[in-house]
């Protein structure tokens, strides 16, 4: 097969992970959380929720399969195209949360018409100890990074150490053909271009890992000492997974710099073939992971039983998620908090430092380009 046939069966693949997701992931989310709506316990098997339950994965059936089935085609007949692929994962994306927007809105509907604030107390979940303890046995060791930072720096020894001997053209570019379709005439700036792009992704990484400390605690009301440990499990595990995932990049971004750098020769279809192979290993373990732990850690199954010191309460703030997606809470000090839908955190958007967080990303991701030119 082609590098360009192994493209476009890895953009299946894709598709057909963020299928099977949306299907399954009212599953993988918190109990008590149905379609970014909390729910009281007790109400968790109503027959007006599963059916709303139902209607939603009928509906993403109906529009997914053909969906996929037509934009494989359009991929295929248009090979030359990249960005149909592009475009076509956006609105499918898009699509699917307008699917989850209008279940949401029938879930908040139900919820309201049955009443199952009124009259209650609204009450949160602490645990004394975490605040003193936020990284303790929750994180891996931020040393693991050494590793993605020990590859950066041998890139730019490398670097310097072939620069020399390089031809004058350099490719920098291939297509989804495995052909290079990019050269970059000999400069000094081809030492550090790839070692750039990776210490911002190593930066942006070690973020996402720090984060996951800092992120609000959630603890169920109903057991409250179990729920905290599979939170602490949740996070370590995650936190190990930015691990992985920093290691990974470098290496796949290490073996583009090197073919570059004509250390390394081999064809456009291996490069291709290597690049998709160590991606797909990325997916792969973060559906794994996903499916096993679910949201906050609420499909790992404990061993024994756990003590904690907490204050027990219920809550319900359903009114701070914006289409049952976006936090926006400018009273809560937290910057990140886990996932109304789907598995993870977000932003607090009611805190002017989240916003600049956002701010500062999408600045480093549109300024990229422009430094390494």
């Amino acid at each position: 097969m082609t590098g360009q046939t192994y493209y476009i069966l890895y953009n299946i693949f894709t598709l057909l992970i963020i299928f099977f997701l949306n299907l399954f992931m009212p599953r993988l989310t918190r109990k008590e959380i149905f379609f970014g709506v909390r729910i009281p316990e007790k109400e968790l098997d109503n027959i007006k929720l599963k059916t709303a339950e139902s209607i939603y994965i009928k509906i993403c059936l109906i529009f997914g399969i053909p969906y996929i089935a037509i934009l494989s085609y359009l991929m295929y007949a248009y090979t030359e195209n990249p960005l149909i692929f592009t475009f076509g994962m956006l609105l499918y994306l898009f699509i699917n949360f307008i699917i989850y927007y209008i279940t949401h809105n029938k879930v908040k509907n139900i919820k309201s018409t049955y009443g199952w604030d009124k009259g209650k107390q609204q009450i949160v979940t602490i645990d004394t100890n975490f605040t003193m303890n936020k990284t303790k046995n929750i994180l891996v060791s931020p040393l693991w990074f050494l590793i993605p930072l020990i590859l950066i720096i041998l890139n730019i020894i490398i670097g310097y150490n072939v620069y020399p001997n390089l031809p004058e053209n350099l490719p920098i570019h291939w297509n989804f053909a495995g052909e290079i379709d990019r050269y970059t005439t000999k400069s000094t700036t081809i030492i550090y271009q790839f070692p750039l792009i990776q210490f911002f992704m190593l930066i942006v990484l070690f973020f996402s890992y720090k984060s996951i400390g800092w992120s609000k605690q959630q603890i169920s009301s109903s057991n409250p000492e179990e729920s905290l440990e599979k939170n602490r499990i949740f996070r370590r595990i995650w936190s190990g997974y930015m691990v992985f995932v920093s290691i990974m990049m470098q290496i796949i971004f290490t073996f583009a710099n090197m073919t570059t750098l004509l250390v390394i020769k081999v064809s456009g279809s291996i490069i291709m073939l290597s690049v998709l192979i160590l991606t797909t290993i990325i997916v792969i373990v973060s559906v794994v992971l996903t499916v096993k732990t679910g949201q906050g850690g609420s499909r790992i199954k404990l061993k024994n039983g756990t003590d904690s010191t907490t204050i027990i309460t219920e809550r319900n703030d359903d009114k701070y998620w914006k289409f049952g997606s976006f936090y926006v809470n400018k009273d809560d000090p937290s910057i990140f908090v886990e996932k109304r839908f789907g598995i993870g955190w977000t932003i607090n958007f009611g805190r002017i430092e989240g916003v600049l967080i956002i701010i500062v990303l999408l600045a480093f991701i549109l300024l990229m380009p422009l430094v390494l030119k």
